[in-house]
């Protein structure tokens, strides 16, 4: 199977607003999760709380990549000039690729995560099928990363992903609930 630019892949975007020092030095103070088995179990409980989707029957598989994997699975209209892509989930595969030095020890790191877990829960519900855009799904995306990072305490993190979910989350047209399904 090859993958192409043209496929609908949910991909999280990290922009120039988020580059800089962010607080991987708390990384230590984190208690370890014994496996990534449960670190994936305590963010999607996180999710599924902060959105009410259920609960992912199956994890997704996490797996490191480089950072030209993640730009040519980028689908063209979700990159912005200077965007660097951490974070992706693969619906096709229920995977979760993720930038190989991206610290998945720090909040930062771990709010891709729940980022990506968002999506896995989007789909598997069905919601992204129903959306009225791809932005609407990654606003929601956004909100709850954000929430993840406010729980940890990066407060200026966490109010610069709100504010790129709301960027994101405009659609090009008028929402309509009555048409969302078709």
């Amino acid at each position: 199977m090859t993958l192409a630019p043209s496929i609908f892949v949910m991909a999280f975007v990290s922009t120039l607003l988020l580059s800089g020092p962010l607080t991987a030095a708390i990384a230590s103070d984190l208690p370890e999760p014994k496996t990534e088995r449960d670190l994936i179990a305590d963010l999607s409980e996180f999710v599924s709380q902060e959105t009410g989707f259920p609960p992912l029957l199956y994890q997704p598989e996490i797996a490191s990549t480089s950072a030209s994997t993640l730009n040519v699975l980028l689908v063209p209209s979700q990159a912005h000039e200077g965007d660097h892509p951490l974070a992706a989930y693969m619906p096709q595969s229920h995977r979760i690729l993720v930038e190989r030095h991206l610290d998945l020890k720090s909040p930062y790191g771990r709010s891709y995560l729940v980022h990506e877990l968002v999506h896995a829960s989007q789909y598997t519900s069905g919601t992204a099928k129903r959306a009225p855009c791809r932005g609407w799904l990654e606003g929601e995306a956004y909100r709850v990363q954000a929430r993840y990072l406010e729980s940890k305490g990066e407060s200026e993190t966490a109010r610069k992903l709100l504010f790129m979910g709301l960027l994101q989350s405009a659609c090009g047209h008028a929402y309509h609930p009555e048409l969302a399904g078709r």
